[in-house]
């Protein structure tokens, strides 16, 4: 809301909720993901794209789920900004904190990854003719989170596929190293180190798709490199970015609650736009993506294993996932096409295979529906694309079969697991 003391009771009852959840069963709630306007936490006065000390969106507030968040701080804001949502006091629903507090044991961790899809307040979209012309703020900001969960199910389903690689540049022209050696690390652990793994280029100008792109440049909250690119692109189904993930360094990027900024607006294109992090200095933890971990694991890896050596970005309250944080690296191809057959008490079940190579199958039965427990039928995975159920449960059932292949990365070999699909009887 943009009356700042509006938020604060949401953002309470939202953290409860998340508790409560995470209470509930122990160790199991892994990651968090806020679909729209949902209430965005501030903390501390920091400055970690040295463009004033000001109150920092700090989603990962959301995922601290014992942390100790004080509220007592009378913070006076930078000349440089101006007040507004940036201001900081005393027990106005911002928190002091500038880097994530210690529990009550004295151990600061965040426990819960957290990823933000959020397209309010950005009019760039109004015009955006892959969206059908909506007429209002509402019907543009419904129409993108519709087309985002679109993109995603694709991607999951591998319904599109991307080559294995990354492209990375540094338009400032500085020399910097650590847009550089970030993505050279990245991809050497994720793809090895053949030719083409990575190449060097704008990710806004290529015509060829990449999984990665990491981009340092002058920035505005609106564009980068200088105004090379800007925010506008995005409502050009002719422009914007073909690579999935993207780590971008420029300034007020983290600062992402701002009209048309262009972090979030990254999200908005049509294809590809999955995910984007900010970078500014801070080396992502990435690595454990190449063994089939989710995106979330390298935020949590960001926090919790950063050195504490009191630096100035030591300050990480501004870390946040832009996306879906439980998107993988890896998707694999499901099964098809599935369908049962009831016969006398046992349920035949038939699907398509998987175009995965050595791809054998998981098969799983739930008498509760999406809401119930799913029971595993197949202790040693299927090779064949049939399996009856013998003696079915009697009432309604609800199947689901997925896909299990070996994938061998530059770090490793894993199991990896396809979406899933359903049948009910």
């Amino acid at each position: 809301d943009t009356d700042w003391s509006a938020n604060t009771a949401r953002i309470a009852q939202l953290k409860a909720h998340i508790v409560q959840q995470d209470q509930a069963a122990p160790g199991e709630l892994k990651a968090l993901f806020l679909l729209g306007h949902v209430p965005i936490p501030y903390s501390g006065l920091i400055s970690p794209d040295g463009h004033g000390f000001r109150a920092f969106p700090a989603d990962g507030y959301y995922g601290d789920v014992d942390g100790q968040w004080t509220d007592t701080q009378n913070y006076r804001v930078s000349d440089a900004v101006t007040e507004g949502r940036h201001k900081n006091q005393a027990g106005d629903g911002k928190w002091d904190q500038l880097a994530f507090p210690p529990n009550a044991q004295g151990l600061a961790r965040l426990e819960l990854a957290v990823g933000r899809v959020d397209f309010a307040n950005l009019p760039v979209f109004l015009r955006a003719p892959f969206l059908g012309s909506p007429k209002t703020p509402h019907d543009t900001e419904v129409a993108l989170l519709r087309q985002y969960l679109t993109k995603v199910h694709h991607y999951r389903h591998k319904r599109f596929a991307l080559p294995e690689r990354f492209i990375a540049t540094d338009t400032t022209g500085w020399g910097a190293c650590h847009i550089y050696c970030s993505a050279r690390a990245r991809a050497g652990r994720c793809f090895g180190w053949g030719p083409g793994t990575m190449l060097e280029g704008d990710m806004f100008a290529t015509t060829n798709a990449f999984v990665w792109g990491f981009q340092f440049g002058r920035s505005s909250s609106i564009a980068i490199s200088d105004g090379l690119h800007t925010v506008n692109e995005f409502a050009d189904p002719a422009k914007g970015s073909r690579v999935a993930f993207a780590l971008l360094d420029g300034s007020y990027f983290g600062d992402f609650d701002s009209p048309n900024n262009f972090l979030r607006a990254f999200l908005g294109v049509p294809h590809y736009s999955l995910a984007a992090m900010w970078k500014r200095t801070l080396f992502w933890r990435f690595e454990q993506l190449a063994l089939g971990e989710h995106l979330g694991t390298a935020m949590l890896r960001a926090i919790n294993e950063a050195p504490r050596t009191g630096s100035f970005y030591d300050h990480h309250i501004f870390i946040d996932i832009l996306g879906d944080p439980t998107l993988r690296q890896f998707p694999l191809a499901p099964p098809a096409n599935l369908r049962a057959e009831q016969q006398g008490s046992d349920v035949l079940l038939r699907w398509d295979a998987s175009p995965e190579p050595g791809a054998r199958y998981l098969v799983l039965r739930s008498t509760a529906g999406l809401d119930g427990a799913f029971a595993d039928l197949t202790p040693a995975p299927a090779s064949e694309t049939v399996f009856t159920d013998t003696n079915a449960p009697a009432g309604s059932k609800l199947y689901h079969v997925r896909a299990l292949a070996l994938v061998t990365s530059a770090s490793g070999s894993f199991t990896n697991s396809s979406q899933g699909v359903f049948v009910a009887t």
